[in-house]
């Protein structure tokens, strides 16, 4: 649920309207009938083309394929394939298949124009401007003279998910 657990939505910070989205237990526990697509809360949302319950809000709907896919997935039983599991591999570290799904995820939410408390983190050019003034990496890490982020008492982001962005940083926050 990708477009679901994402900074500001139904992530384990925000959890908006009572739904964290971020973990198989919490996904099916409060929108997936495993089996019944129809009798599912989280596919009336995200199938919906219009109105206050379209979801994602203020953001364009699933595409073709991503709804075909959550079909088939409940459908099929709603099965934890591990999907909603950390699969962070330290050695993939380009912007476009790592920082920048991890700033939409995690960041975002927050940080999504130049007005925000610590500046935007939407493009390529924002979040290089983070990485390259220290700023991107002393908040991630909790370094000490920098802001937590992501905020929230006992959250942070994964060993693997810092050690991603420091060898961005350090191969020089390519935009690959």
């Amino acid at each position: 649920m990708y477009n679901c657990a994402k900074s500001g939505c139904h992530d384990a910070i925000t959890g908006a309207e009572g739904y964290k989205l971020d973990n198989y237990q919490d996904i099916v526990r409060r929108g997936i009938v495993p089996g019944n697509t129809s009798g599912s809360k989280i596919w009336r949302s995200v199938a919906t083309s219009s109105g206050e319950d379209r979801m994602p809000r203020n953001a364009a709907p699933l595409t073709a394929a991503e709804l075909n896919l959550l079909n088939r997935w409940i459908a099929a039983g709603a099965k934890d394939s591990g999907a909603c599991t950390s699969g962070c591999d330290s050695n993939n570290f380009t912007y476009s298949g790592a920082i920048a799904p991890m700033m939409n995820l995690y960041c975002v939410g927050c940080h999504n124009s130049a007005s925000a408390a610590g500046g935007s983190l939407m493009d390529y050019a924002s979040v290089k401007n983070a990485a390259v003034n220290g700023r991107l990496i002393g908040n991630i890490s909790h370094q000490a003279g920098y802001n937590a982020m992501p905020p929230g008492a006992g959250i942070q982001l994964s060993d693997c998910q810092v050690a991603q962005v420091k060898k961005w940083v350090a191969a020089g926050a390519p935009n690959n």
